[in-house]
């Protein structure tokens, strides 16, 4: 049963890494929700105990690395200057 859950958690993050390539590459995450980041960031942060508690490396694991992708994407989101065609040098 646990090679189900390892192979699910791997399909998660490369369903994931799309997104995140588009979010580097154009710096803007304007049509995410700060709830559903928000959201996502806490449930990541809840596997990330659930993980360390009952000391299942695997849950522990890809709770950090979706803690990454959905951090990530929070920051673009708090930090919109960093869009591309927003900073200062660009609109010049």
């Amino acid at each position: 049963m646990s090679t189900v859950g390892i192979i699910a958690n791997i399909l998660n993050s490369v369903a994931l890494i799309p997104q995140i390539k588009e979010s580097v590459t154009t710096w803007d995450v304007s049509d995410m929700s700060y709830g559903w980041l928000g959201l996502s960031l806490i449930a990541n942060a809840m596997w990330i105990i659930y993980g360390y508690l009952t000391k299942k490396n695997q849950i522990l694991i890809m709770g950090v690395v979706f803690s990454f992708f959905y951090g990530l994407n929070f920051f673009i989101k708090l930090n919109p200057n960093m869009r591309k065609g927003t900073s200062k040098k660009e609109k010049k």
